[in-house]
This record gives structure tokens, sequence and C-alpha cells, in this order.
């Protein structure tokens, strides 16, 4: 927000950028823009705007992540309630309440916000205070509706695949170097990785993967690929449409709607007392805390960068559950 702030309202162009005094019009570019930017830093502080600690989705990269969580620790700020979105933030502080445990204890309507929303909001920030003051993991369940939550869910089939991906937003333009599904052959439970270190690679591996996905659900009609969030299914259209291949494949898959996301049935199904719906915040309830070094998304991509660079076949991006 900051670099946005001083940055933001520099929009230089090259044309009309001529050569003079033996200078090319990029470097006459350079040039000002440089001044321009220090011309605007000085006085961003020199004027210093108000800003505000904002969670966006590149969090979980940062390096000063831990300083903003501790301010929202610190201040037992909204941003902590777990799925709450910005607007809905601004309409509370809007009303008067600032922290979690002020929403926990909100009984009053808050204008323009739905009353199903606002009870959703006030349950998970109950439930968020209770489990920070040291209380054991706990979940109410929300009400049931069709096609929504549990509802979702189709019969379970003992020829179901599990899909997980990671990325390394760190390779130039982003690499998807690992496909992993988790599937029953002969009453065996398997895990079968798709690795991809390199661009080329990546596409060998998304085809190889749709042709195994699409093979299993022919054998098994009844079958389905469970994965948790959007990001699988996003990357899989992007991969297929970027090194088109797999695109007929991928097409097959989502029009027998053979994908299930199981981030929407628990978001739908339930209310947690986590920091967050992410698969591995809701270990909590079903395994003990993870004592491998990759525990997060972030973690991994770190890990399999520091790897890239090391090529230590021991490395812990290896060996992580």
């Amino acid at each position: 927000m900051i670099l946005g702030t001083i940055f933001g309202r520099i929009k230089a162009s090259r044309k009309g950028l001529f050569e003079r005094n033996g200078c090319t019009g990029t470097e006459i570019y350079t040039h000002v823009l440089c001044s321009a930017r220090a011309s605007d830093a000085r006085g961003f502080l020199v004027e210093r705007p108000e800003t505000e600690l904002d969670p966006v989705s590149a969090c979980s990269l940062c390096r000063w992540s831990d300083r903003c969580a501790e301010q929202w620790e610190a201040e037992d700020s909204l941003a902590l309630v777990a799925g709450i979105s910005r607007s809905q933030r601004q309409k509370l502080e809007a009303a008067g309440v600032t922290t979690m445990a002020g929403l926990a204890a909100q009984h009053d309507r808050v204008p323009r916000m739905t009353m199903e929303t606002l009870r959703r909001l006030v349950s998970q920030a109950r439930l968020q205070s209770a489990r920070r003051a040291g209380g054991p993991p706990s979940f109410e369940l929300r009400d049931a509706e069709p096609g929504k939550g549990f509802g979702m869910l189709p019969p379970p089939d003992e020829c179901d695949v599990f899909y997980d991906i990671e990325g390394d937003p760190y390779f130039p333009d982003g690499l998807e170097y690992l496909h992993g599904v988790w599937y029953c052959e002969d009453k065996d439970w398997k895990f079968r990785a798709f690795w991809a270190h390199t661009r080329e690679e990546e596409g060998r591996a998304t085809a190889n993967l749709l042709a195994f996905l699409v093979e299993r659900m022919q054998r098994y009609p009844n079958a389905h690929i469970f994965h948790y969030a959007n990001y699988e299914i996003a990357a899989l259209r992007r991969l297929t449409a970027q090194h088109r291949t797999g695109e007929a494949a991928m097409d097959q898959l989502q029009r027998e709607r053979r994908f299930v996301d199981l981030f929407r049935v628990v978001s739908g199904a339930m209310v947690a007392s986590e920091k967050g719906y992410s698969i591995k915040d809701l270990e909590a309830f079903y395994m003990d805390k993870r004592a491998t070094d990759v525990a997060t998304a972030g973690a991994s991509a770190v890990f399999y960068e520091e790897w890239r660079n090391t090529h230590v076949k021991q490395h812990p991006i290896f060996n992580a559950e």
C-alpha cells in the first residue's frame, strides 16, 4: 500500500523522447522516472498520509507479514476474523465495531449488511476468540441448504482421487512444479507425483496428469476428483491454454462435473474456530501439528526455490507430508 502510494501515480511513456546531448530516449526516460519517483517519495515522507495494515493474497510471501500479524493481534483487529472481506470490515468499523471481541458481542444490526452475514461473522468471531483464549478447536454447523455445504458432496466411491498442486511464484512468470494425486488401487492407497522443473516439463506434467485423470474416470464412472479451493481448477485451465495441451480432457472432466471443491463444502457447512479455512488451518481438527518444516504453501514455495538453487536431494521439500 505504501509503495503504491509513492509510485502508483508515476506513469511515464517513452513516446516523444528523442536523443539529446548523446542520451538515448531510454536513458532520458529512466532519468525522468527516477527523478519523479525520488520527488514523490520525499513528498510522501513529508505529508505522511495515513495508512493501515490490510491483509492481501500475497501476505504469505511477504517478509513483513510477522510485523503485521503482531499488530493485528495487539489490536484484536477485525482483520483476524476468518473469511471477512474488506468491505465487511469497513461496514463494521463504520458502525463502531473495531475489534474481534466487539464483533463477537455484537447484537445490533449493521447498516448495509444482511443479518445472515452478520450472524455468520459474529459466530466466527466468538469461536475464534474462545480459541485464541486457549480453548480447543470447535465448530458450529450452518443451516443446511440444498446445493451448499454438505449438499455438494457426491456419494463416496472407493476410486475417488484427491488432488493438490504446488506452485513457485519466484520462478519467472511462475511455475506449477508439482501435481500430486492420492488414490486407492487394489485396496492400497498410493501417491503419484507429476513433477516439473522447467517450462517444458510443466506442459508435459499437465498433459500426463490429465491423461491419468481421464483414464481413471473412464474406468470408474462413479469416481470424482476432490480438491481444496479453486486454485487447482484455475491453474489447470491456464496451463492447458498456455501449453495447448489437454484442453479436451479438461473440458470433458468439467462437463462431467468430476471436480469437487472441498473448500466450498467446508465453508458452506460450518463455522470453525481456526484463523482461516485453508486445509492446513483445519488440520487442527483431525491431526497433530506438523513436525516438518514445510507447513504452509508459502513455506513450500520458499523450500522449492532453495532446492532449485542447491539441488540437495534430502531437501525438506521432498520429505514433507
